[in-house]
């Protein structure tokens, strides 16, 4: 019996969550509050979709609302977020940074660039190559799903 494409996706699928713990597997960010991991994550998350209802960050995130409230009510604590309630439905929260967010989350993402480029430069050139036209394939094609 031949496998079939959708049996080679299923297969190759298995890389995407590897290939993310690979890259994130030692990183922790050194800041001023000592962020923990969910912490920090959420904070990138919202860096790059900032004021969106709380529902949206915990699907992006793939955490249960309890959980994700959790983390919101930690980051508040620390000074670097805000819930503003939402123009559209008022029911709703939106979340935005405070000034103190901002620095700390542009310090982060300093960081974790950092950390990335470390682990790209171990990759050799064609490695490098395949890898970046790989994510140009999967970008439009995970966006469009």
């Amino acid at each position: 019996m031949s496998e079939t494409d959708i049996d080679i996706l299923i297969k190759k699928f298995r890389v995407l969550p590897r290939i993310k713990s690979h890259f994130l597997r030692d990183f922790m960010p050194d800041t001023e509050l000592g962020l923990k991991d969910s912490e920090y994550r959420t904070m990138m998350e919202i860096r790059a979709h900032e004021g969106r209802p709380m529902s949206f960050y915990c699907n992006l995130i793939e955490l249960e609302q309890g959980s994700f409230t959790y983390i919101a009510d930690k980051l508040e604590s620390k000074g670097v977020l805000t819930r503003v309630p939402d123009p559209e439905d008022r029911r709703k929260k939106t979340l935005h940074f405070t000034e103190k967010g901002r620095r700390i989350t542009a310090e982060v993402h300093r960081q974790f660039s950092a950390h990335l480029g470390r682990h790209f430069e171990a990759l050799e050139e064609s490695q490098r190559q395949a890898l970046k036209e790989a994510l140009d394939i999967l970008e439009p094609v995970l966006e469009s799903m």
